[in-house]
């Protein structure tokens, strides 16, 4: 007998602790069809159009053009950005429901601080969510709510460490395309390189379909030439920046070089002017780590590399054959 009723009580005090298990789990969680939440939107190769709205960085629309993606109808965004907001919208899932004590806070901060994301595929509207500040989860998700439902809960990417709210906010710099110059030698039509300091310098490469002719060069390096025009169908700006004291002291310095570029696409013509930090000692343009420059038709002021902006530097002696 006695070995019975240590049974029952065994047994009672088992599903005690059931009950209580459960009652601390539902406390602490919200409720399970949060986890069934969709937010991923599958063959993101149909998407065309993210809208992004946000009271900190305004409405943006990134759009699919046949030439890439653009942002509010204007400048086109860096390749990287787009692969990696796409990714993000394909692979984004719930890790975990928010707990009760999170609820409230969360839908708080909704309402004041998120980012609206809207996604059309082919024109018709796919899904619209809410991704705000980072979770508690150590660095790996934000807080999100699916449009129309009232429970908060945290998403993430798989495998991807960091918060994936920060992917939809919109940074005017960070994500314009960084290929400064798309030119290709049939779509040429005038280089113009000018020195400012050494006119003699100066080189003006004149081009109409496979004829080509450099200004005050009677015999010409034909494969320099050659080279000169195809490098403006890769140069690439190192980065954007927007220092008021540099960019005011760019302002007042003369431009080491003046580089105007004509393409039939007006879209593809643009000037550059590159400025020469101040050089010491043995330190030659060869040596510098970067230069800065001013994209003159977008008033962008920019930063590039070596090997993007020596080729644009020689002078018209350099594209004349020996003893011309």
């Amino acid at each position: 007998m006695k070995n019975k009723n240590l049974l029952l009580i065994l047994a009672a005090l088992a599903l005690a602790a059931g009950a209580a298990y459960v009652w601390y789990a539902r406390g602490k969680k919200a409720s399970g069809p949060a986890m069934n939440q969709v937010f991923a939107v599958a063959d993101t190769a149909r998407i065309d159009s993210i809208i992004l709205t946000s009271r900190m960085k305004g409405r943006h629309t990134a759009a699919r053009r046949a030439d890439g993606w653009v942002l509010d109808g204007g400048e086109q965004i860096a390749p990287a950005i787009v692969q990696q907001l796409l990714m993000t919208i394909g692979e984004i899932k719930v890790k975990r429901p928010c707990t009760r004590a999170e609820r409230e806070i969360v839908i708080k901060q909704m309402a004041t601080e998120n980012t609206r994301v809207d996604v059309y595929r082919q024109g018709e509207h796919a899904i619209t969510y809410f991704i705000s500040n980072a979770s508690t989860d150590e660095g790996q998700g934000s807080y999100g709510l699916l449009e129309g439902s009232e429970e908060p809960v945290v998403l993430h990417v798989a495998n991807w460490q960091g918060f994936v709210g920060a992917r939809f906010v919109v940074d005017g710099l960070n994500w314009r395309n960084k290929r400064l110059f798309a030119s290709t030698p049939a779509a040429l039509e005038r280089v113009q390189i000018a020195f400012p300091a050494r006119p003699a310098d100066d080189v003006e490469l004149v081009l109409n379909g496979r004829n080509f002719s450099m200004t005050g060069v009677e015999r010409m390096d034909t494969s320099r030439v050659v080279a000169l025009a195809m490098a403006f169908n890769a140069i690439f700006i190192e980065d954007y920046f927007d220092n008021v004291r540099i960019r005011d002291s760019l302002k007042q310095a003369l431009p080491y070089a003046i580089v105007t570029v004509k393409d039939k696409s007006p879209a593809r013509s643009h000037e550059l002017r590159l400025y020469q930090p101040p050089l010491t000692g043995r330190l030659t343009l060869d040596s510098l780590d970067r230069m800065p420059g001013l994209v003159a038709d977008k008033n962008w002021y920019v930063t590039l590399q070596p090997q993007n902006y020596l080729q644009l530097l020689r002078p018209r002696s350099f594209y004349a054959k020996p003893g011309a």
